[in-house]
């Protein structure tokens, strides 16, 4: 690590940023749009007219649906800050938006069918190979090209050892 007159540098500082492709940046916005969502939703529920009876369940419900707010906002933050575990995250979050939306069909066919395609939107967004590539880290980059389809052998460096 080199020295300098501000102190180490970190190994990071020598880098330039990578760039992030629109599926990556499509998908983080889905994502914060989803919180947004989710925050205006606590927000309305909490300020509304509380029902006659059953107001007991008001408060875990605002609670459920500002910790979701929150939680897709650290998402979306932390796809933006190229995290790796946000592709997965994603994928999952997205997957059940879709599932959600496609069970609500028959109750109200417009806002399921609108939360059906956000979420095989962002699910589809967040496994897209643009979106793999910019979230591997830099070092990583040679590696993972063509690991799966090399045919470097087994682990004893036996390449064909199991054909006849």
């Amino acid at each position: 690590m080199p020295l300098d007159a501000t102190g180490p540098t970190p190994p990071d500082a020598a880098l330039p940023p990578r760039p992030r492709p629109v599926t990556l940046v499509v998908c983080m916005a889905l994502l914060a749009l989803q919180a947004g969502a989710f925050a205006a939703l606590a927000v309305a529920v909490g300020t509304g007219p509380a029902p006659a009876s059953g107001a007991g369940a008001l408060y875990p419900v605002v609670l459920f649906t500002a910790l979701a707010a929150l939680i897709l906002l650290v998402l979306a933050v932390s796809m933006w800050r190229l995290r790796r575990w946000t592709r997965g995250a994603a994928t999952a979050w997205g997957v059940l938006m879709l599932l959600v939306g496609l069970s609500q069909l028959s109750v109200n066919a417009p806002v399921a069918l609108a939360v059906a395609v956000v979420g095989a939107l962002t699910a589809g967004l967040a496994v897209a190979p643009a979106t793999r590539l910019a979230l591997v880290p830099p070092s990583e980059d040679a590696d993972d090209e063509g690991d799966a389809d090399d045919d470097e052998g087994d682990a004893d460096g036996d390449r064909d050892a199991d054909r006849p």
